[in-house]
């Protein structure tokens, strides 16, 4: 936007989605005065775990929304990768995202999710399996929903262009496929000539973005993210490639949630 002076009031390592799914992204919200609305930069990091931003970006909807503007006011929502998306080339990629529609949960509806939640994460499935060793007992994780305050519906992305400024030519390859050092770039379309940060995607990380906080929240979320999966592929192995002569009992159990550490050992 031009003749449109933008301020960045946010810029933080920020938790969305359910523990274990999702881990954390990196937030930027521009402003520029009250009657216009704020631009959100949501960024997936460059070693980023679990799900990918593209299939939980209404998670980081909610998040921007609930943490930044609890309020309802609207915003304009743009995902940044450090790598084009469909060509997998080492430079930044930018795209604006649009929702169909999205809505506020009231406090009833709320408390209706809480109690259905609860009453789903008592039980859930489970495999026995039985050897000559021993019983091992494998639990489908069971995933925390977390009190939701808004929900988004229907995204759809919008590549942006990139501007590049000339005093930043050399953080680009020769062939200007691949940067290779931090940068300063342009939105004109959203931000007219308001420098945004980028950097390489090995450098772009929560430890060098949000410091050791920002890093041990990222590593915290990750080994979630781990044990969920690990908890899934060691069911799915014992009910799709049990070992010759095995015995599989397959029944409901009770709920155990693979993304708290201290859970027990299932055997």
């Amino acid at each position: 936007m031009a003749g449109v002076n933008w301020r960045l009031v946010h810029d933080a390592v920020m938790p969305f989605g359910p523990l274990g799914v999702c881990t954390v992204v990196h937030v930027r919200a521009f402003e520029a005065g009250p009657d216009v609305e704020p631009v959100i930069i949501v960024g997936q990091f460059g070693d980023y775990i679990g799900q990918s931003l593209t299939n939980t970006i209404e998670h980081a909807s909610v998040a921007a929304q609930t943490v930044l503007y609890p309020d309802g006011r609207r915003f304009r929502l743009v995902q940044h990768n450090p790598y084009e998306l469909m060509h997998d080339n080492p430079i930044p990629s930018f795209r604006e995202v649009t929702f169909a529609r999205r809505e506020r949960i009231g406090r009833l509806r709320r408390w209706a999710a809480r109690r259905r939640a609860e009453h789903d994460a008592r039980f859930t499935v489970a495999a026995t399996v039985v050897t000559i060793e021993g019983a091992t007992r494998h639990i489908h994780p069971v995933i925390p929903a977390g009190e939701q305050f808004w929900r988004f519906f229907g995204p759809t992305w919008q590549p942006l262009d990139l501007e590049w400024p000339a005093d930043e030519a050399g953080a680009l390859t020769e062939l200007g496929t691949e940067l290779i050092r931090p940068a300063a770039v342009r939105l004109p379309a959203l931000l007219g000539d308001t420098p945004v940060q980028v950097w390489p995607k090995a450098l772009y990380v929560p430890a060098l973005i949000g410091g050791p906080e920002a890093a041990a929240l990222a590593a915290q979320r990750g080994d979630a993210c781990h044990r969920r999966t690990g908890a899934e592929a060691a069911l799915i192995d014992a009910l799709a490639d049990p070992q010759p002569g095995a015995i599989v009992e397959l029944r409901g159990g009770v709920a155990v949630d693979p993304a708290d550490p201290d859970t027990p050992p299932q055997r």
